[in-house]
């Protein structure tokens, strides 16, 4: 049940007010100081101090169980992910033509480090290929591939562990 089923919308919009106007309070520091910039770091730290709040709203009404070695290990993924982005964009000059390549680099070492953190295994990869169209078919062709080189079958086998 959510909270909506249980007569507390007035707790949604609480949270939905509160962090509206933290954005809005970070809005006039950060885009002086930073523009666009600073106009998207406001809207992330709202939809961070949202996210915390209903959670913790919530929480009064209902359990809530984290994974939290999981939510650990990918804010570690997502922050190793983004330096290595920042520096990439940087040294290519923030070049828009790079864009695909910059989202498609951001995906594969996000996922690496994930499976290096064993918190992605081949259980999880199998689900994520269904969501795609035809990801099923990508995954076999991959996983073919995968079993052909040696480096990556013995990748695959250390960190791609079946269960």
């Amino acid at each position: 049940m959510c909270i909506r089923d249980r007569g507390k919308t007035l707790r949604v919009a609480v949270a939905v007010l509160l962090a509206a106007l933290t954005e809005f309070g970070f809005c006039v520091f950060l885009i002086p100081l930073m523009g666009v910039v600073g106009a998207a770091v406001s809207r992330t730290l709202m939809y961070i101090l949202m996210f915390g709040l209903l959670v913790f709203l919530t929480s009064k009404i209902v359990q809530i169980n984290f994974d939290t070695s999981a939510l650990w290990k990918s804010s570690v993924s997502a922050v190793i992910m983004a330096s290595l982005l920042f520096s990439l964009a940087f040294y290519t000059r923030y070049n828009l033509v790079l864009l695909p390549f910059y989202i498609i680099f951001g995906l594969i070492v996000y996922g690496l480090i994930l499976i290096m953190l064993k918190t992605l295994n081949f259980k999880d990869l199998r689900f994520i290929a269904k969501i795609f169209p035809k990801g099923e078919i990508l995954a076999e062709k991959a996983l073919r591939i995968i079993k052909r080189s040696s480096k990556f079958s013995r990748f695959a086998k250390k960190f791609l562990e079946e269960e």
